[in-house]
């Protein structure tokens, strides 16, 4: 009879676990309901927003500590987090931190190397050369103060793809890292495979592309995601496609999407571009699965959940080599160019000339793909793994790269 493995206790630490935190969250979220239906013990501690107890899972055997901020919220200082950590310490075999340059890594940091329990950092894209280079002076204080000294002294990281792992070691960490992808939860891949086109209501003027194959970006609309590319690209190769819409969803701050639909007007393309705002829920899927291609133009990814879910979809995706995504290319599901305004064009020229029956080819490939490499439980059991080998000891897992 196999030797039933001895049960862990795992506490994942993060900056938010609601809305707010946006891919992070979900994230922590999603791998902390697929851890639970171990034996393990499943602890999240948070600091405390609005969305924390909407947004939080339900499973009862995951405990939620969500800690209100005492003062410095973009920091999130919380002496009720630093107790929480410091109370609970002797109930917990690992930490997992996710996210950088916040408080509760500060914290976090501390308790593991005064309790020596071992850490994992998962940085999700917060140690890519873009993040880095932008607001030098906002993460030095962080840095010098209690991030390098967590960052040097981890016993492993979590890097998403390749390209994160290699960032890690240009970023000059030496140690250990565990190169385990992101994935959809198995509900969200069957709601991709199998949803019907009517999931999509209550969106913004769906009169203007509803007779229309469409061209979607859907995310964060931040500076980072390459927008103004995707506009410039739009405005070269639009009306040569009349049958084709561009909409772009998602919220961002609200001087900057001004600027966005500024642009589009100024361009003389906003009759053919569609900004619904944020969207949620059903409305995403639905938009998701009636979508031509969908696109994401960024700068930097560390890896692109949104890439997955578009894919899980059906959908054939375009994005840049700012993202990790070769795959596509290999496995015959999308295309993968240089960042910019006119690879985007070159590339648009020839994917929205595209029978569609080429392109439903292309989606049933990335759908096999997600299918096979990123769901939620692969992810939970290699991360498993990990910890496994930080607490008890052993050979490394696969995953685990030290070269």
């Amino acid at each position: 009879m196999a030797q039933r493995r001895a049960p862990l206790r795992i506490a994942h630490v993060t900056s938010s676990i609601s809305r707010i935190g946006a891919g992070v969250s979900k994230v922590v979220r999603d791998l902390a309901e697929a851890q639970s239906g171990n034996n393990d013990t499943i602890n999240i501690i948070t600091l405390l927003d609005r969305f924390t107890q909407i947004d939080q899972p339900s499973q009862k055997n995951i405990t939620v500590s969500a800690c209100p901020v005492t003062f410095a919220p973009r920091f999130g200082y919380s002496r009720s987090l630093q107790r929480t950590l410091s109370d609970q310490a002797d109930a917990v075999d690992i930490y997992h931190m996710h996210g950088l340059w916040m408080y509760p890594n500060w914290a976090a940091g501390n308790v593991a190397r005064k309790s020596a329990i071992p850490y994992i950092m998962s940085p999700h894209g917060m140690l890519e050369p873009w993040s880095l280079d932008r607001r030098k002076w906002k993460k030095k204080v962080p840095g010098l103060l209690f991030e390098y000294k967590n960052l040097t002294r981890a016993h492993c990281l979590h890097a998403c793809s390749e390209q994160e792992y290699q960032n890690f070691r240009h970023f000059g960490y030496k140690g250990p890292i565990a190169r385990v992808p992101l994935g959809l939860t198995r509900d969200e891949f069957n709601i991709a495979s199998f949803a019907t086109s009517g999931l999509m209501v209550d969106l913004p003027q769906p009169r203007l592309f509803a007779d229309k194959k469409y061209l979607l970006f859907l995310s964060r609309l931040h500076v980072k995601k390459g927008l103004e590319f995707l506009l410039d690209a739009w405005k070269s190769v639009g009306n040569d496609f009349p049958d084709w819409h561009l909409v772009i969803a998602g919220g961002g701050e609200p001087a900057y999407v001004a600027e966005l639909q500024k642009k589009a007007h100024d361009a003389g393309v906003a009759d053919s571009v569609t900004f619904t705002g944020p969207v949620h829920g059903d409305n995403k899927w639905g938009l998701l699965k009636k979508a031509g291609i969908f696109i994401l133009p960024s700068y930097s990814e560390n890896f692109g959940l949104v890439v997955i879910e578009a894919l899980a979809c059906g959908v054939p995706v375009i994005t840049t080599k700012g993202a990790p995504w070769s795959d596509l290319v290999t496995e015959g599901c999308g295309w993968w160019v240089d960042v910019g305004a006119q690879p985007l064009v070159e590339c648009l020229k020839k994917t929205l000339s595209l029978p569609g029956e080429r392109l439903t080819a292309m989606g049933n490939n990335g759908r096999l793909l997600v299918e096979s490499k990123y769901v939620m439980n692969v992810m939970a059991r290699k991360m498993r793994e990990v910890y496994a080998w930080m607490a008890i000891g052993g050979p490394p897992p696969d995953c685990i790269k030290f070269d």
